[in-house]
């Protein structure tokens, strides 16, 4: 599994049309149509009025699992759940909406996430869900959810690769006219530095600022990160990767030989925890602030599965009951409600909504009510059956005694 995001900034729309429509980007018919998991595409679609004046209205990407990988629903909705608690806020998702579609047109599980960039409240705020340095929690996120889920974990093997999104690697592979100007400069730049390195003509990060002046490139921006310049025709570029990240006077030769014995390290899952607990809170902090929140960390590692308790009963039950559903059970069947009285309070939010923004808000509520209803009534029915299941062995079991 890994989460891979998109450079989209428009209204969320098109994100919404392209996730639901019968073709895929090649103009090609899905074999599999998408499907929703979570959220409501038209409520999603209508917030983009809350969002026009951003130049960033909508964040959208994609959860990508290999092909031997795969989820049942419960599991996804759990992934989805934990999902949103880490990028939006365990309080925060209640006032940002997020549509979720699953698309298994290549094979594989893809889970399309698409989310305003808006907190809808009394005063709507523009929120990222994805800000600068989010990488350290999406990749311990990634890191948890596969250990998890028992899937590998994704190890980057070529440490010379250069940091892309998944629109610029497209673009590069297939030729065709796309919106990245300054794309093939920054990519021969990239080509030539690793030549470079391999020759031993560089040998650190130091030595690599001062081959990209002698370039005639000047440096704006030196991260933590990255390494932004500035071409002769005035063209920004970032340039992305293990090669530009800050390492102090280390060499690339101590670094890329650090990195390989890494790799082949087994999963600390304690470490990684740690490092996601810490950039977490940072996270949090900054939220709570700002939105006036109270976000905490909810994310559990643990499995977690739903059984109906069987206390072994041995009271013989009649036949019939259990033909027509009549079931005086030891299963303990639990029939839950909740989401039926969300609906209702949503419902009244609606009702008596006065503004755009309660409108929007009660929409957002009424949305998640409606699925959480879905969700709950298709468990009653799981657990229905599985009580039934139950019953009709023991009556066997206890019949054949007779």
């Amino acid at each position: 599994m890994i989460i891979t995001l998109f450079p989209h900034k428009g209204p969320s729309k098109s994100a919404v049309n392209y996730c639901l429509s019968d073709y895929d980007h090649n103009k090609n018919i899905r074999e599999v149509k998408p499907k929703i998991l979570d959220g409501d595409a038209e409520l999603t679609k209508s917030i983009d009025k809350l969002t026009s004046k951003y130049a960033v209205q909508a964040t959208s990407g994609v959860i990508s699992f290999r092909d031997n990988e795969d989820l049942n629903e419960e599991q996804k909705k759990q992934l989805i759940e934990d999902f949103k608690d880490t990028f939006v806020g365990s309080e925060l998702k209640n006032k940002v909406n997020c549509l979720f579609i699953e698309h298994r047109d290549k094979g594989n599980l893809e889970i399309h996430f698409i989310i305003n960039n808006v907190v809808i409240d009394d005063k709507p705020k523009f929120f990222n869900p994805f800000p600068p340095g989010h990488e350290i929690i999406s990749n311990n996120f990634t890191a948890l959810q596969n250990y998890n889920f028992g899937f590998e974990q994704v190890q980057q093997k070529d440490i010379f690769k250069q940091s892309l999104s998944n629109e610029e690697q497209k673009a590069l592979k297939v030729e065709r006219k796309h919106g990245f100007k300054n794309l093939k400069r920054k990519d021969s730049i990239h080509k030539f530095l690793v030549e470079e390195i391999k020759k031993g003509n560089i040998k650190n990060r130091n030595e690599l600022i001062e081959c990209l002046k002698e370039m005639g490139l000047t440096i704006t921006r030196n991260n933590d990160d990255f390494i932004s310049v500035k071409t002769d025709d005035g063209s920004n570029i970032r340039l992305k990767g293990d090669i530009y990240k800050k390492n102090s006077e280390q060499s690339y030769r101590d670094l890329f030989k650090e990195k390989k014995e890494e790799i082949k390290k087994p999963f600390d899952l304690q470490k990684t925890k740690e490092q996601f607990e810490k950039s977490m809170n940072k996270r949090i902090e900054f939220n709570n602030k700002r939105y006036n929140t109270n976000d905490k960390i909810t994310l559990d590692i643990k499995h977690k599965t739903n059984t109906l308790n069987n206390n072994n009963d041995k009271n013989i039950i009649n036949k019939e009951d259990v033909k027509n559903n009549s079931i005086s059970s030891n299963a303990e069947l639990v029939i839950s409600t909740s989401a039926q009285q969300q609906l209702v309070e949503a419902t009244a939010m609606l009702t008596n909504a006065k503004t755009h923004e309660e409108r929007a808000k009660a929409m957002i509520a009424i949305a998640r009510a409606k699925l959480a209803v879905e969700r709950e009534s298709s468990m009653n029915e799981e657990r229905r059956k599985q009580a039934l299941s139950q019953e009709a062995q023991r009556i066997k079991q206890l019949n054949s005694k007779l």
